[in-house]
């Protein structure tokens, strides 16, 4: 999701919390204009106490919206994340979008925290406000829980007590600023213990995304998030001990300036430009459209410069039948003629359901060596519907030691992969092999694939080989 989504979403709820002030502000309004008939000696109201009371209200609104109300209710699995479960998995993919859906859950309770203590003086002592931050967000995850609208994370605990736990120390700022502009006795250190927890925070993301900049390689999705127990492994396949040196490959990493050089040169081909209007900005890839009604889109990833095509005229139109029994020459031809080129070493298939694929298995071709898949649609008209480019060009880097099978082996044996099974694993390995996957660097590291099944189903299972 974006920060134009997140905005936008935001701004919703919020007009919902905004109507809800309103109409409840008319009913304490008839309310107290029936009981000042009654009684005139009754004091007026704190109309500042009312006004935090409507943005303590909308608030509350907001964040319900967001926690609630924007998440379908599909949630089947009841397992609680354990902590720090979200952190390591942002640290496996370490996409830009999960580590700021991280902080986005530590700034949503900053508000909670700040102006809890202004509306009620039993909030004003900090553990106080702690407390009652705390056991808001346990009420949220609960009732995502029971009602299937999220998964139950001790992560969102801890993250929005912090947050409000930050907004406490922003409102003993706020306290410590109206004391020196009445030019009263302020206490500095309180205020500065409040700061504590901002602090602590912000070392700490600093001190992941420094560790992460300053590391050679990048990390791996097959890497493990946290270790499994009772896992039980077996195999009959005699594992070798020798270790060994093997390539690490890079690949491109374009900005978002080289994806548009990549649609604009697909698009000329049918003389089309891109649609400025509709160009969308991600944080790992830029959505493109064609400036002819939008009939056009292009998907252009960072990583790999590989990109996702779709024709919506061929691919939506019902006069437009696909061709089930196209030559590899015909979609060859069809792709050359999009400025798209193969390996000639592609090996050539058709899909079972519709449409055709190449695969492109790790061709060297000098220093580089070529992987991944092509699959597209082609039309009896000739057309190509779509297409899916995932063919990634990597570059020579340099040799990495990588650990021998039966150290992979024991990393199985102790539970140190991804599974979807949490209770108990039974493993049973039936090969293993060496392959390459790509980390959030861009680069292709070895890793160890074993075939297995897994609680009785066939599946792989990957561990990284090096080092």
């Amino acid at each position: 999701m974006r920060i134009q989504d997140i905005i936008s979403l935001g701004s919703r709820y919020l007009q919902l919390g905004i109507v809800a002030v309103v109409l409840i502000a008319a009913i304490f309004l008839c309310y107290y204009m029936v009981s000042k008939r009654k009684n005139n000696g009754k004091p007026k109201p704190d109309i500042k106490k009312m006004a935090l009371y409507g943005v303590f209200i909308c608030y509350l609104i907001v964040v319900f919206g967001a926690t609630m109300l924007s998440r379908s209710g599909f949630w089947q699995n009841n397992i609680i994340q354990p902590l720090f479960y979200s952190y390591r998995d942002a640290w496996n993919d370490f996409s830009i979008t999960e580590w700021r859906n991280i902080i986005l859950n530590i700034l949503m309770f900053v508000p909670f925290g700040f102006l809890l203590p202004f509306l009620s003086k039993k909030f004003q002592v900090f553990w106080k406000t702690y407390l009652a931050g705390f056991t808001f967000t346990l009420f949220i995850e609960v009732v995502q829980l029971i009602l299937r609208r999220g998964i139950f994370e001790l992560d969102d605990l801890m993250n929005n007590t912090v947050g409000a736990m930050i907004g406490y120390g922003c409102y003993r700022i706020a306290l410590l600023i109206i004391a020196i502009i009445k030019k009263e006795k302020a206490r500095i250190m309180p205020v500065i213990c409040c700061q504590i927890p901002v602090v602590l925070t912000v070392t700490a993301f600093v001190v992941i995304f420094s560790v992460y900049a300053n590391q050679e390689l990048g990390n791996l999705n097959s890497n493990y998030i946290s270790k499994l127990d009772n896992v039980q492994v077996e195999t009959e396949l005699e594992l070798s001990l020798d270790e060994a040196k093997m390539m690490v490959y890079r690949s491109y990493v374009v900005d978002e300036s080289e994806t548009r050089q990549v649609a604009e040169a697909l698009f000329a081909t049918f003389g089309l430009k891109i649609d400025e209007s509709r160009t969308d900005i991600y944080e790992d890839e830029t959505i493109y459209y064609s400036n002819d009604g939008n009939r056009k889109s292009m998907w252009v990833r960072y990583a790999g410069k590989t990109f996702n095509y779709t024709d919506f005229d061929a691919s939506f139109n019902e006069e437009s039948k696909e061709k089930t029994d196209a030559s590899e020459e015909d979609i060859r031809t069809a792709l050359g003629e999009m400025g798209v080129d193969l390996p000639e070493d592609a090996v050539f298939e058709t899909l079972e359901e519709q449409g055709y694929i190449f695969t492109v298995n790790k061709i060297v071709d000098g220093n580089k060596i070529y992987d991944g898949t092509v699959t597209c649609g082609y039309t009896e008209d000739g057309v190509i519907s779509y297409l899916n480019y995932n063919v990634v060009e990597f570059k020579e880097y340099k040799d990495f030691s990588v650990i021998s099978e039966k150290e992979a082996y024991e990393k199985l044996e102790q539970g140190m992969f991804h599974s979807q099974y949490k209770d108990e694993n039974e493993v049973e390995v039936l090969g293993i092999e060496l392959d390459y996957e790509m980390d959030t660097k861009g680069f292709y590291q070895p890793v160890y694939v074993f075939e297995v099944k897994l609680n009785g189903n066939e599946t792989n299972i990957y561990i990284p080989a090096i080092e």
